[in-house]
């Protein structure tokens, strides 16, 4: 057997890949990507981070070859325990079977109006001719939305409170992410402070909840009671620890993310009028007299569908991910050796020119059936795929067409020139400085 081929370092400058992971990590990788194509590695310290960047081996990582890899870092469970984002094997398998009845068709369709109720309360508060943080105002909606539908608990009193809580755990993350993680978690910093005090303020309120709801007879309809109801094929039901982390795990991944979709959907459209134009005729068409979009609305919007989905692609809110080899990996005659580390981008690969026409244009028209027939499995991934792919999707995606189609029919938004829109690569794709824009009523 032919001996596996060394996998060349990418070098930028001395000890320059450790401040550009934590600094600009996209410019690093992409940097990467460029010099040596779809797979390379950085040394980061004494460990070393390998980058694929094509469709086919990150198939391997999420689908044909799952099981050589595990997601999920010790750092992030000290957030969120053993909930469905960092757990594995068997008991991932066994949490995800346990919450999918939450997230079946005829249970989502009873969301809906929930979802448009939380945007009218929202916009009711907006005014003609006023400026405002678009990113903060969804973030806002997508955070009642998903405690009301999830946990049937009405954050939107506090909103500001919760928010502020779940900011400082994302600054938390953010640093986690560092290359002297490992020494930074340990000092006494800011970050480390407010992260701590963060944590306690959401695990108040979360077990709250469930003790609330462990002394309620009444049936919400909702996941909490769906996790309340299941039974392990062993006998017995979740803990509240159990319950707690799955709580807080669909709670962080569930708001920002949709909140970042919507805040760079709107931003699209205000650059783009004659996108803008075409989905207001759809709108029109479909939901005459500004008529409020319900779940059955959600298949007629095939065009408002094609402007999420086009966001997704251009703004992936997670737009990088990893796995890390159990045993030695082989791709390609190269030898990754196990407990490595590998990265690869949905930002990058969604944007590649060998995938997408003028990749870097906002089309939603792109998005036929012809196209998406010819595209590489994994070229277009922004929920993930495999057995680990987001459980949470079809509410995702109803939730963000519904909240486009409600609020663009009845405000147009124009971005403010003065304020830079660029991104901003923590654990999401977000706006660096938020997202100004003024607001005209139609």
């Amino acid at each position: 057997m032919a001996a596996a081929k060394v996998i060349e370092e990418y070098k930028p400058i001395p000890g320059g890949s450790i401040y550009s992971i934590r600094i600009d990590p996209l410019k690093l990788m992409q940097d990467a990507a460029k010099k040596y194509g779809d797979l390379c590695c950085i040394k980061r310290g004494k460990f070393r981070l390998y980058i694929a960047n094509d469709p086919a081996i990150v198939k391997e990582l999420l689908l044909t070859k799952h099981m050589n890899f595990s997601k999920g870092s010790p750092k992030t469970k000290k957030i969120v325990g053993d909930g469905i984002l960092t757990s594995s094997g068997d008991f991932h398998h066994k949490q995800k079977r346990l919450m999918q009845p939450a997230f079946h068709q005829q249970q989502l369709a009873s969301y809906a109006t929930i979802m448009t109720d939380f945007a009218g309360r929202v916009t009711n508060e907006w005014k003609d001719g006023q400026e405002l943080d678009v990113r903060d105002q969804m973030m806002r909606l997508t955070m009642g939305i998903v405690a009301k539908c999830l946990y049937s608990a009405d954050v939107e009193s506090d909103w500001k409170e919760v928010a502020k809580a779940l900011y400082d755990v994302n600054e938390y993350l953010d640093m986690l992410s560092s290359p002297f993680a490992g020494v930074l978690d340990r000092l006494p910093l800011p970050v480390n402070r407010r992260f701590r005090r963060a944590l306690q303020e959401l695990d108040a309120v979360i077990y709250k909840i469930i003790e609330q709801r462990r002394n309620s007879t009444a049936d919400s309809g909702d996941l909490l009671s769906t996790l309340l109801k299941a039974q392990y094929e062993e006998g017995g039901g979740m803990t509240n620890k159990q319950l707690r982390d799955e709580t807080m795990s669909l709670f962080l991944a569930g708001h920002e993310t949709t909140a970042n979709v919507l805040t760079w959907a709107l931003y699209l459209l205000s650059q783009n009028p004659s996108v803008e134009e075409k989905l207001l005729r759809e709108l029109a068409r479909v939901l005459p007299g500004r008529r409020i979009p319900t779940a059955e609305d959600v298949p007629k919007l095939s065009y408002t569908t094609k402007v999420f989905t086009e966001t997704l692609r251009l703004y992936p809110p997670i737009w990088r991910s990893g796995r890390i080899a159990i045993n030695d990996y082989f791709v390609r005659g190269y030898l990754i050796p196990a407990g490595s580390l590998i990265l690869f981008s949905h930002y990058m690969i969604q944007r590649d020119p060998r995938y997408y026409d003028n990749p870097e244009q906002f089309n939603p028209d792109r998005w036929t059936p012809e196209m998406e027939a010819n595209l590489p499995d994994f070229a277009f991934f922004p929920f993930g795929g495999g057995p680990r792919s987001c459980i949470g999707e079809p509410f995702a995606k109803m939730e963000s067409i519904m909240l486009i189609a409600a609020i663009a029919q009845n405000w147009k938004m124009t971005h403010d020139p003065n304020h830079k829109a660029e991104i901003r690569t923590s654990l999401t794709l977000r706006p660096k400085y938020g997202m100004m824009m003024k607001l005209s009523k139609r």
